[in-house]
């Protein structure tokens, strides 16, 4: 079976349809078998479970198709954006049954916002080979994700003024300290949203079912 088409920018809606009587392996090297994703939305009714771009959404570049919705269909509400960038959640209440977002505690998961580290992070500062000086995200949460050696974390210093004296003081040797990462773990970008979408191939078998998000704003802006 020939490997599914290239997807194209993620656009209005994307349909990830893990079809019974159609099954196929899909980029074999994601390791993620029986999962075809579309972007054909004539196949809306047979689908296994929808995914919404809030992008577009909130722009309003594309509806719900609400009136077309298979019952039981479900649906999920996909941003990579924080809080402070995502408007428009009041009116999906009760739409959407699972989130895919950067949210350890997302049904799907691939700043002062709960776990929301910008991609700044990894693109400017350690794929760049600089020291990032890091703060909203706990050091928890920071170090769920990169070594707790590649950054420094306003929250280890007392004051502005004793995390200014140790960057200043800092010598050549506790400054390279900050790299020996760099000799066990590489940097490593998600820019395709296919590789999201195989999260959800992944996950599906084990997904609540049933679950609806009746307050998805409430939830997001926790």
């Amino acid at each position: 079976v020939s490997p599914a088409p290239r997807l194209r920018a993620l656009g209005a809606l994307a349909v990830a349809a893990l079809l019974s009587a159609l099954w196929l392996l899909w980029l074999l090297s994601y390791g993620v078998a029986h999962c075809r994703l579309t972007t054909d939305r004539s196949l809306l009714a047979s689908a296994n479970a929808v995914v919404f771009h809030h992008r577009e959404l909130q722009t309003r570049q594309t509806r719900l198709p609400l009136a077309e919705r298979p019952q039981g269909q479900p649906w999920v509400w996909a941003s990579m954006e924080s809080p402070s960038h995502t408007r428009g959640l009041g009116r999906l209440r009760g739409v959407f049954n699972w989130v895919l977002s950067y949210r350890r505690d997302s049904d799907i998961f691939n700043s002062q916002h709960r776990d929301y580290i910008t991609e700044k992070f990894w693109r400017n500062a350690l794929l760049a080979g600089t020291v990032p000086v890091v703060l909203g995200p706990s050091r928890v949460t920071y170090e769920a994700f990169a070594p707790p050696d590649a950054f420094v974390h306003v929250d280890d210093f007392g004051s502005a003024h004793e995390l200014a004296a140790f960057l200043a003081g800092m010598n050549e040797s506790r400054y390279q300290r900050y790299f020996a990462w760099r000799d066990r773990f590489r940097v490593r970008l998600f820019g395709d949203w296919r590789e999201r979408f195989c999260a959800i191939c992944a996950r599906y078998p084990h997904l609540p079912p049933g679950q609806v998000y009746q307050d998805l704003e409430g939830w997001f802006q926790a």
